[in-house]
């Protein structure tokens, strides 16, 4: 890599990469990142440090704009369904599951019912 001028300095990219992330100010220990190898591979993994954090502050806080929306719409149509608001939004049915795994995993909403008439409500907290 460094006869390719592919890299600045050896060996100072993955001890940048550790102090760069725990400088960030919602860094938390088990976000570290993670180095992996094998005999034909090196991996590295950077957890997002926002992706549980940073949505505490408010509750829209760590969403971008098409997830917020999600969220109001379902917080406004309790009980909805993914077709549903799929065919309002004007959207693939793909786009809206991604929003709603999201919203989800970051316990802001829940699905209630079977998987053929529950929906998705708005959890309160």
């Amino acid at each position: 890599m460094a006869q390719l001028d592919y890299m600045e300095k050896r060996g100072s990219g993955l001890k940048r990469i550790c102090n760069e992330t725990k400088a960030l100010e919602s860094y938390k220990e088990d976000r570290k990142p993670v180095f992996k190898s094998s005999p034909s591979q090196f991996m590295t993994v950077i957890y997002s440090v926002d992706y549980n954090g940073g949505l505490n502050g408010g509750l829209n806080g760590g969403l971008n704009e098409s997830q917020k929306m999600t969220l109001e719409y379902i917080r406004q149509h309790e009980g909805c369904q993914v077709k549903k608001i799929s065919a309002d939004f004007n959207v693939p049915v793909d786009t809206i599951d991604k929003h709603i795994s999201v919203l989800v995993n970051n316990n802001m909403i829940e699905r209630r019912g079977s998987k053929k008439t529950g929906g998705y409500y708005v959890i309160e907290k």
